[in-house]
């Protein structure tokens, strides 16, 4: 009776923090209008404009950019492109290539490298399997993608098959454990899902009308994205078993 009680109150708790902190972000908007087969440019251009404060903090360990110069690039989850033409026009990359498995995105990209002129590539596929022979780049990176991958260790693989032998591997992604790590943008509240369990969010949020993309625990899908649950220590243990050097 008592855990009863508990399970009710904690299930009303979650409802009201969820309507406190609902978010009509323009990310949101791009979900919807993408399912709906409406293709958004000034998602590229929004991206494209986040991009200086991305490469700043993600580049900031190596002090410079030169070693970025005229070297062939390749994107792992390039999305719809606004980061690979500014690589491309401010960073002064060489050759550089994009890969990603949403076709929507795909279409997106090219239509933007299109209309700001830059000589940059992208393809449809998945970093599990990438389409290029061996020693075919200088650097390969992933920016908020290895969270979504199906299989993280293959794409170390693939990654490492296809980089120079002095190339670089460089990735961030946001861990699991991390205040928005399962990526619900739906509404902001942070570590909802250290403290209830995904399948408890979905069926509240569900219960409030808004269509929450997440997964459960036990790996049932209620979004279209997928989220692997990668921390920090289980990247370190994966990458530990392939050929890369840190």
């Amino acid at each position: 009776m008592f855990g009863k009680f508990i399970k009710i109150a904690k299930h009303t708790i979650l409802k009201k923090l969820i309507r406190m902190t609902l978010t009509t972000e323009w990310y949101d908007e791009q979900f919807t209008q993408e399912q709906e087969g409406i293709l958004i440019h000034n998602v590229s251009e929004l991206r494209y404009k986040d991009s200086k404060r991305f490469f700043e903090n993600f580049f900031c360990y190596f002090h410079s950019y030169d070693f970025l110069q005229g070297k062939s690039v390749l994107e792992i989850g390039s999305g719809y492109g606004g980061m690979a033409v500014y690589a491309k026009k401010h960073l002064g990359t060489g050759m550089y290539v994009g890969l990603e498995p949403d076709k929507t995105a795909v279409v997106l990209s090219k239509n933007y490298f299109a209309l700001e002129n830059a000589e940059v590539f992208v393809l449809n596929g998945i970093g599990e399997n990438i389409p290029f022979k061996e020693n075919s780049f200088d650097i390969v990176y992933c920016c908020d993608t290895l969270e979504h991958v199906m299989d993280i260790e293959k794409v170390l693989s693939e990654s490492y098959r296809v980089l120079k032998s002095n190339g670089y591997f460089l990735a961030i992604f946001p861990p699991y454990l991390h205040p928005w790590g399962p990526h619900i943008h739906e509404f902001r509240l942070p570590y909802v899902h250290v403290l209830w369990s995904l399948e408890e969010v979905y069926t509240a949020s569900k219960e409030l009308g808004i269509t929450c993309r997440i997964k459960t625990d036990d790996g049932k899908e209620f979004w279209i994205y997928q989220i692997n649950g990668i921390t920090i220590r289980k990247f370190k243990e994966i990458l530990s078993k392939t050929e890369f050097k840190p």
